[in-house]
């Protein structure tokens, strides 16, 4: 599992809505959207992350795209499915460190481009990204 961000800089980082862009890949298939609202999708796959590991099924709206992120537990792993792809894991945890590892690149990204991000969605991928 390999998740990567960032952050479109060519229009400036903004520090309410930062965009850019994610890939999300299971070695077999992907998942990803140039023009996205990163603090919006990093949150969303937490929030599926934690459904998952509470052995739910979740349906993870992002406000500003028109499908959902769909969250599955599978024996031990994890597929999220969107706009028709489906990407699997045989254990949870390998998708949590590779979320872990995103969340902190995006911090990182936002940082070194000058903004420090503060929202509500951008506290909780920090909350995250620093629990171990």
């Amino acid at each position: 599992m390999n998740i990567k961000v960032a952050l479109d800089e060519t229009t400036g980082v903004d520090s309410l809505d930062p965009s850019g862009e994610i890939v999300i890949t299971d070695g077999r298939s992907f998942i990803s959207e140039k023009h996205a609202y990163l603090d919006s999708w990093l949150n969303a796959l937490i929030e599926g992350l934690k459904e998952v590991e509470s052995g739910k099924t979740a349906s993870i709206d992002l406000v500003e795209e028109p499908y959902p992120l769909i969250f599955e537990p599978t024996n031990g792993g994890i597929r999220i499915t969107y706009q028709g792809t489906a990407l699997s894991l045989e254990r949870i945890k390998e998708f949590r460190e590779a979320l872990r590892s995103a969340a902190q690149q995006f911090l990182n990204q936002a940082e070194a481009a000058g903004q420090a991000p503060e929202s509500e969605l951008i506290t909780s991928i920090r909350q995250f990204s620093m629990h171990v």
